[in-house]
């Protein structure tokens, strides 16, 4: 037996299964009349019934269906997983069972294991962690992990890059990405860190400054970059916690020389207009939009908010901020870019406020490390909504009550820890439905960790994101 292409058959079946499913669920649709509007418009616009595993159609409740359906899916899938494998032993050999699968070749020698490392160019599984462990920045393209269970979600590579939305990709998109720019991923929640004359960044990119070590661990629903460079060791760590609207992104630096360290670190990121597809081509009127309002350690994003919405972008620092900035050519320079933005290399911020043009937001800290210490400070990106009548609190000041709130749960790291530990709470249930012990450790890997994150990320998703 050829294991790889029995995980790629097993992945097909799957797959395969999946769409009998959602041919399934889209003809019960029909049944019950929907109407003529494309299934995954419905699907967009009833996130919030499907969140709650309740189906209503016309006064139906269709609980026992979602729950039946889903478990004949998995269970069928599963029991494919267990009983079936494809063979390579043979021409058109037919389907057989995984136990008659041993490492012995037709003489009955024992076949030696192949160790990941030998085909694993870039990276390992960490099965204890469940992650997946990124050994180099330099990917064949930028590996994503897709952060986010609920109506916040954000796209992460393994240097930092990607961006972050509320519920639909290109209507509330809160973060720029330029998916064909060239050089690749610059965009995303990137963190520099100056020491002296040297620029770095925890994930490498944008200044691709080289680093003494580098690993990113894609976990579920959580990525970690850890980063070194002259003595100091730089953690990012990003999630979108349960319940809430908001993207947390947590830094932890160390000195691990025997010299005080005097360190400039900035937070940035690139506001997007919302829409993400007018936001890169209507120019003659998005360069007289952007907006914003800027509190001490917290920026305000809030294109079209005096117009037409309801709903404003919030970046803000639980530590005392340095300087910031809020326009793209004051952070970046007017001919300059993420990967040497000039404001870094000056060693602060100018405190420019966006009127029009490219609103962003970066927030620069300056921090001293005693030899061995380590700090901790937490960088949060949330989207808040305000009903019609609570837009604001004054002519042309926003309401910020509820993102007031969102910062407040976030001030300590003790609550960025109970967060983290309800997001893992969370995905150790929805894993625990089901475990496969097969013997094979590569294919329990897939059916019981990846497999089902997979599952529950194209279904959270769909295609809004990709």
């Amino acid at each position: 037996m050829c294991i790889p292409d029995g995980f790629r058959y097993i992945s097909v079946k799957i797959e395969i299964l999946s769409l009998q499913f959602r041919y399934n669920f889209r003809s019960m649709y029909n049944y019950f009349n929907i109407g003529f509007q494309p299934f995954r418009f419905f699907l967009r616009h009833t996130a919030h019934l499907r969140r709650q595993s309740v189906f209503f159609i016309k006064n139906v409740d269709l609980r026992p269906f979602s729950k039946n359906t889903f478990k004949s899916f998995f269970t069928k899938g599963l029991a494919f997983c267990v009983q079936f494998g494809y063979s390579k032993d043979k021409e058109n050999a037919s389907a057989v069972k995984l136990n008659r699968f041993r490492k012995s070749d037709a003489a009955g020698s024992l076949r030696q294991p192949v160790k990941e490392e030998a085909f694993m160019k870039f990276g390992h599984f960490d099965d204890a962690r469940k992650e997946y462990v990124i050994t180099t920045p330099r990917t064949p393209l930028p590996w994503i992990n897709y952060l986010g269970s609920e109506d916040f979600f954000s796209l992460v590579s393994n240097t930092a890059g990607g961006y972050s939305f509320y519920r639909d990709a290109r209507m509330r998109r809160l973060t720029r990405y330029r998916y064909n720019s060239s050089p690749l991923d610059m965009d995303g929640h990137h963190i520099y860190i100056k020491d002296g004359d040297t620029v770095w960044n925890p994930g490498w990119q944008p200044t691709k400054t080289e680093l003494d070590s580098y690993t990113c661990r894609h976990g579920l629903g959580y990525t970690i970059l850890e980063g070194e460079k002259d003595g100091v060791a730089a953690a990012q760590e990003l999630f979108v916690p349960t319940g809430d609207a908001c993207e947390l992104d947590r830094l932890t630096l160390k000195n691990k020389t025997g010299a005080v360290k005097e360190l400039d670190v900035f937070s940035y990121v690139e506001f997007c207009l919302w829409d993400a597809i007018d936001d890169s081509s209507n120019f003659q009127r998005n360069f007289s939009t952007g907006e914003v309002e800027v509190e001490p350690g917290i920026i305000y994003h809030k294109t079209e908010y005096r117009e037409r919405r309801n709903h404003y972008a919030v970046f803000w620092s639980n530590t005392p901020v340095t300087s910031f900035d809020t326009t793209r050519d004051a952070f970046c320079g007017v001919y300059g870019g993420p990967a040497d933005p000039q404001a870094v290399r000056a060693g602060h911020c100018s405190g420019s406020i966006a009127h029009g043009w490219a609103p962003v937001g970066a927030l620069h800290i300056h921090v001293t490390l005693a030899p061995g210490e380590e700090k901790k400070i937490l960088f949060g990106l949330g989207y808040i909504e305000n009903p019609q009548e609570e837009k604001f609190i004054a002519p042309g000041v926003i309401n910020k009550e509820r993102a007031h709130a969102m910062i407040n749960r976030y001030a300590t790291d003790a609550q960025v820890d109970a967060a983290r530990k309800a997001l893992a709470d969370h995905w150790e249930a929805l894993l625990s439905t089901y475990h496969l012990d097969s013997s094979e450790e590569k294919l329990d890997r897939m059916v019981n960790i990846w497999h089902q994150y997979q599952c529950m990320v194209t279904f959270n998703m769909s295609r809004s994101a990709s």
